[in-house]
């Protein structure tokens, strides 16, 4: 995989990114307001570098941050806790069902990024977007969250 198109962000552009991600994360952006941004295409996947590291990637027409950027930025929001049955299933790229997570905070909406941590260290694992309220995704049964991305996937192993 090659990735496509690389262009620099031109600052209004820059501006308008880091304001949208400003408002989705907080003050967790302002250590990067002042980087490089650059976009392109990897893998059918509209892909934003700072610094050339993968940080955030369109789903759905929907920004989300990547596990690089949810680790180097500490991004704390959005955060569903799984067992230790679910982190081999979710490592691997398997959508979340609501037996194996343990706690997910209430203001999550529906649709909305969701990181997705392990119980022991919380170390984040992968990140989905939530098919329900994060105040009903602990329960018996049903799929949760849809994984768009992975410890191990392509974006994970992202090289320019």
């Amino acid at each position: 995989m090659k990735f496509k198109s690389r262009v620099q962000l031109r600052k209004s552009n820059k501006n308008k990114l880091v304001d949208e991600l400003s408002e989705m994360f907080g003050s967790a952006i302002d250590s990067i307001e002042n980087e490089k941004f650059e976009t392109g295409t990897y893998n059918n996947t509209e892909l934003y570098l700072v610094n050339t590291k993968p940080y955030f990637f369109k789903y759905k027409g929907t920004l989300f941050p990547t596990l690089v950027c949810v680790m180097d930025l500490d991004i704390d929001k959005n955060i569903v806790i799984v067992d230790k049955g679910a982190v081999p299933h979710v490592a691997n790229g398997a959508d979340i069902m609501s037996p194996g997570i343990i706690s997910a905070e209430p203001k999550i909406k529906e649709n909305e990024y969701v990181i997705v941590k392990e119980e022991t260290h919380h170390k984040p694992l992968s990140i989905g977007y939530a098919l329900v309220n994060g105040s009903s995704m602990v329960g018996d049964s049903g799929k949760v969250i849809k994984t768009v991305h992975y410890v191990g996937d392509y974006i994970w192993n992202f090289e320019i």
